[in-house]
């Protein structure tokens, strides 16, 4: 199973083969700020664009260096992390629980069936139950 760091370099597109463009450092470090996977990948790749972003192009001979695609490039990267995070994906960060498989409709007629027990949740957090039982505020006053 792959470690946060390999899945932080794959998500970058920066394989540890001794030309990282971010050190193991680096990725622990913004692992521990970010909440999820897709928020560390858009930090690191905003952090890869501004570094593009103070490099000029250059052009010797018929070698070319491109930094402006660079940084568009880990810019758009970034944007696309982002948006993955905002809907919840890659972590604890934001995650939304997700029911599958029941449907509103399943959850009634399972209500209804006579077959079934009670069920044990209906009762809500503010419902106020009655019973025989002594208040709670009237023991401590007794005590």
């Amino acid at each position: 199973m792959a470690t946060d760091i390999e899945k932080l370099r794959i998500l970058i597109q920066d394989p540890a083969d001794g030309s990282e463009l971010l050190t193991d450092d680096d990725l622990t470090a913004i692992l521990e700020i970010e909440s999820s996977i897709y928020r560390a990948a858009a930090l690191c790749c905003k952090s890869l664009a501004a570094k593009y972003a103070q490099k000029v192009s250059i052009t010797a001979g018929p070698a070319k260096i491109e930094n402006q695609q660079k940084f568009e490039h880990y810019r758009d990267l970034a944007s696309e992390y982002d948006k993955r995070a905002a809907e919840g994906g890659g972590g604890s960060g934001s995650c939304r629980p997700v029911v599958t498989g029941v449907s509103r409709a399943e959850m009634k007629l399972q209500a209804e069936n006579d077959d079934r027990p009670d069920n044990a949740f209906t009762i809500g957090m503010f419902d106020i139950i009655e019973d025989d039982s002594e208040d709670y505020n009237d023991e401590i006053e007794d005590e």
